[in-house]
């Protein structure tokens, strides 16, 4: 079931990814400046903030199963929508039409893992999980850039459609439901259910989440853009920001399985995101920056696992459906508004370093963050005890 999660969730990251990856052929072709393209690529994350929520309702009224079949149907047609036009309106209305589909499913995704592996190495299951995103994105931005380089980039686009209409037919076909799911036997009500304190917990977890997903979702967006202003050719250019989603795979799911056996994932998460956001602050001013793309792959990816699965730690069964969607309304309006941000900047500035250095600082915020989250946390549970909180 793992395996069926894996690939239907490659596509978000692979049609996510299909825009930077042809991003300096299309900022030429349309005539566009850096907080438009910022704006094409957050996009994508926007009907996340809207949506999250009524994706658990959406698995309510046709099943998880229907509910990621619905989603990859809507990501299969922005994909054709956006490589079938020439214009931005057009081009943007399909990254809104992917990223309908590519959100809510994600959502789902979420949920559907946290029901099979709830209570049985989850931190372990969501680093395998995670994995796919940098893998996708990789594929896209070697595969994507040579093909608008050959032909163009609304065929790449267009080429972004096929992978979730074949999607379709797998989880069709293979995926089952968990023995005993929780929301599967509880009336709609109870699966609704959430506590404040619940919904605070589970929109801390969100901005954890948005924060260091968010700096390197404005960082990788621009990157490949950052190199060919030095020097590089666009495949190329492509081809070397890819580094960073290829290394993130090492980091990924040995982040989650040091997360389950120590028990201690803080020290994980904050070494592991100070590290990373010198290295990207470090990329613009280095000539070889190869190994800094692959040095942060490898040390971004130790603290996604734990802080995807602190969610399923705070919430109840039953309330999965409604927390999740609050966890993803957070991190979405992160990924539609700090690229965008990141670009703006690059305008305001001049400074092509500027991407890189803003992207590093919501890495470190992400700290400050997860350190909130802890005590907040914590101050409940010692309400809880002394029975004068709920």
């Amino acid at each position: 079931m793992l395996a069926v999660l894996w690939l239907a969730r490659a596509n978000m990251g692979f049609q996510f990814q299909a825009l930077p990856a042809v991003a300096p052929l299309l900022m030429r072709d349309l005539e566009l400046n850096y907080a438009q393209a910022g704006l094409l690529f957050g996009l994508f994350m926007l009907p996340g903030v809207l949506l999250s929520i009524p994706a658990g309702l959406l698995g309510l009224a046709v099943g998880d199963r229907g509910a990621l079949l619905v989603n990859l149907g809507c990501m299969a047609a922005g994909g054709g929508l956006a490589g079938w036009g020439r214009g931005f309106a057009t081009v943007a209305l399909g990254r809104v039409l992917s990223g309908v589909g590519g959100c809510m499913s994600n959502v789902q995704i979420t949920k559907m893992t946290s029901d099979w592996f709830a209570g049985r190495e989850l931190a372990t299951a969501m680093g395998i999980l995670l994995v796919v995103w940098p893998v996708s994105q990789a594929l896209a931005l070697v595969v994507l850039a040579g093909v608008a380089t050959a032909a163009s980039w609304p065929v790449a686009l267009l080429l972004t459609a096929a992978p979730p209409a074949a999607c379709m037919a797998l989880v069709a076909l293979c995926y089952r439901d968990p023995p005993g799911r929780p929301a599967a036997e509880a009336p709609a009500r109870q699966a609704l259910a959430i506590g404040p304190r619940e919904a605070g917990l589970a929109l801390m977890t969100g901005l954890n989440y948005a924060l260091v997903n968010g700096g390197l979702v404005a960082f990788i967006s621009f990157a490949p853009a950052l190199l060919a202003e030095q020097g590089y050719t666009v495949v190329m250019a492509a081809t070397l920001a890819s580094l960073l989603h290829w290394s993130r795979p090492a980091g990924l799911p040995l982040g989650g399985f040091l997360a389950d056996r120590t028990g201690r994932p803080a020290p994980q998460i904050v070494l592991s995101c100070l590290v990373s956001a010198a290295a990207i602050a470090a990329v613009p001013h280095l000539a070889q920056p190869g190994w800094a793309l692959v040095l942060i792959g490898v040390t971004v990816g130790l603290p996604m696992a734990p802080l995807m699965a602190l969610p399923a730690e705070v919430l109840r069964p039953e309330a999965r459906r409604v927390g999740y969607g609050l966890f993803y309304t957070v991190l979405y309006g992160g990924y539609f508004l700090l690229p965008t941000l990141a670009g703006w900047l690059r305008d305001r500035t001049g400074d092509p370093a500027a991407t890189a250095h803003f992207s590093a600082l919501l890495v470190v915020l992400t700290v400050v963050s997860y350190l909130a989250f802890r005590a907040l946390r914590g101050r409940a549970g010692r309400r809880e005890a002394r029975g004068d909180g709920a």
